[in-house]
């Protein structure tokens, strides 16, 4: 199964989640690229079952925001 990580940035109240599948090393610097300057970003311990990594379908090194998941 493909590790996908979980990646939270903050900025002005606003708290998104971005899936990340990369090493967990990477993660935090791909997101940062995709959100810009100003943003706290930090991986966080959220785990998504593999069912969720699967209807996500982010391709190896990309990340992609998550609109509405439950996370366990």
């Amino acid at each position: 199964m493909k590790r996908v990580y979980i990646v939270g940035a903050e900025k002005d109240g606003e708290l998104p989640y971005w899936a990340a599948a990369t090493p967990p090393e990477n993660a935090t610097r791909a997101v940062r690229q995709q959100v810009g300057q100003g943003w706290q970003v930090r991986l966080t311990d959220r785990v998504l079952t593999a069912q969720q990594v699967a209807s996500l379908n982010v391709p190896a090194g990309r990340v992609h925001r998550i609109k509405f998941m439950k996370f366990n």
